[in-house]
């Protein structure tokens, strides 16, 4: 919650108002005014020790592991089946790369959901890293989503950079000024 950026209203609320109606007058705060629906209660850990009683012991060690679960979608929006290369930026920076076969497409051409666990944060994702597949559109193969410069962009900013010949001529010519 504390890595969550600031709404814009709050900040400028802070800004011009000074005192609120339910500071000035305490009689006007009710439940939500302090209500924070991540804060745990009673309920919420009766509920959660009911849910844990319904789990097997298989169940209960998959979640005492101490795993992180990776789920992610894939779609296939070309239509041919491919395999699918997924490398894992961890937090320490290491690299980790699943190559999942085409077979995953055989229940459903469109779109499938993968989990992977692993014992580290996963921080990015990017399907096909080394560009071994058929992917037309490389853009939306990354999360967080990288902005990628376009051809035509790129072109705009490059600068004319003068060649050897024409370089060593300015170079002679501001020398001789130079010199006088």
């Amino acid at each position: 919650r504390a890595q969550e950026p600031e709404n814009i209203s709050t900040i400028r609320n802070r800004e011009t108002i000074k005192e609120y109606y339910a500071d000035q007058d305490t009689t006007l705060r009710d439940f939500y005014s302090t209500y924070d629906p991540l804060d745990v209660n009673y309920l919420d850990k009766e509920e959660y020790a009911e849910f844990k009683k319904r789990l097997s012991e298989q169940d209960i060690d998959v979640l005492n592991a101490g795993k992180y679960y990776n789920q992610f979608e894939v779609e296939n929006l070309g239509g041919i089946p491919m395999p699918v290369i997924v490398q894992f930026t961890y937090e320490d920076g290491e690299t980790e790369v699943f190559r999942i076969p085409a077979e995953i497409w055989r229940f459903d051409q469109t779109s499938v959901t993968k989990i992977i666990p692993t014992t580290k944060r996963v921080v990015k994702v990017t399907l096909d890293p080394f560009l071994e597949t058929a992917d037309v559109d490389t853009s939306n193969n990354y999360f967080p989503h990288q902005q990628k410069v376009n051809r035509f962009d790129a072109f705009k900013q490059k600068k004319e950079v003068a060649n050897p010949m024409k370089r060593d001529q300015i170079s002679k010519e501001k020398e001789k000024k130079s010199r006088s």
